[in-house]
């Protein structure tokens, strides 16, 4: 009788001793203290630079050769690039290296360097770019309305109260010539005139003539230059303006008038004007020289 020769034991298994650890279960080793104080090499903050009494409107091309005027004579000095926000009398510089940043500072708070209207300049350190941009969060609660004071309604936030205004602060925001003779009225209204009418006509007509030519270049077969006015390009007195003709009536001469009701500064119901705006309390209109007493 044949005899089964073979094995049914199952295969050994190995065991692992309980102190020994995988490597999927090995613990996470905490940085060493010259990896975790490293730099990022993508963070530019420590190189910029915010440099004041710049000039507002000054064109985006000539940024960076004004930029490099200040280091022309300083070799070891590198900016990388320049940003100027519009209208903002402010640029922020980066520059190539960190120790490079003691040194233009220096430079620009030494007193030495200045702009065309003989501004100087000075330098401080951006640790933070968000501070310089401002942040809207922390300026919402200044741009709410504030409420009248003579409003049964509470205000969500404090506010300092208005000041109250004498009779004559109070025709100061109204009409700020009435502390003036007539005569110094006319040469001053003549004045505005001529810088906020004339001024701005021979610009805009100017504005029209640059477009023109700019257009014939592009466009040469559609678009033909037309020649300026000869009237235009005078520096003296392109436009002759006369002189205002005085008024037969200089108090109470008003046929129109608008007023605004609401609370006066002790809280009392009255119509009038707002000196100091929405946010403020209502002046009486009886002590303007040029409303009429009925």
């Amino acid at each position: 009788m044949a005899t089964d020769t073979s094995t049914s034991e199952k295969p050994s298994e190995t065991k692992t001793p309980t102190n020994a650890t995988s490597k999927t279960d090995e613990p996470m080793t905490k940085p060493s203290t010259s990896e975790a104080d490293a730099p990022d090499p993508f963070d530019k903050t420590s190189r910029k630079v915010i440099v004041y009494n710049v000039l507002k409107y000054i064109k985006n091309n000539e940024l960076p050769s004004l930029v490099k005027t200040w280091i022309a004579d300083h070799p070891n000095l590198e900016i990388e690039k320049q940003k100027k926000p519009p209208q903002s009398n402010w640029v922020q510089v980066t520059l190539a290296k960190d120790e490079m940043v003691t040194p233009f500072l220096e430079l620009m708070n030494s007193g030495s360097l200045s702009n065309k209207r003989g501004q100087v300049y000075y330098a401080k350190k951006c640790d933070n770019e968000n501070k310089q941009r401002g942040d809207d969060r922390d300026n919402s609660k200044s741009r709410k309305r504030k409420p009248n004071p003579g409003s049964t309604t509470e205000p969500e936030t404090e506010y300092d109260p208005l000041k109250v205004l004498s009779d004559a602060e109070v025709l100061n925001s109204l009409v700020p010539y009435w502390d003036k003779t007539y005569e110094h009225q006319l040469i001053m209204k003549n004045r505005q005139v001529i810088q906020k009418c004339t001024k701005k006509i021979i610009n805009s007509l100017k504005q029209v003539f640059l477009k023109r030519t700019k257009e014939s270049k592009r466009n040469p077969e559609y678009v033909k230059p037309l020649p300026i006015y000869d009237w235009i390009q005078q520096k003296v007195k392109p436009i002759n303006v006369h002189r205002i003709l005085p008024s037969p009536t200089l108090r109470e001469y008003r046929n129109k008038c608008e007023f605004t009701f609401g609370s006066n500064a002790k809280g009392e119901v009255c119509c009038g004007y707002t000196p100091n705006g929405w946010n403020g309390y209502i002046s009486s209109s009886l002590s303007c020289p040029n409303i009429p007493a009925e």
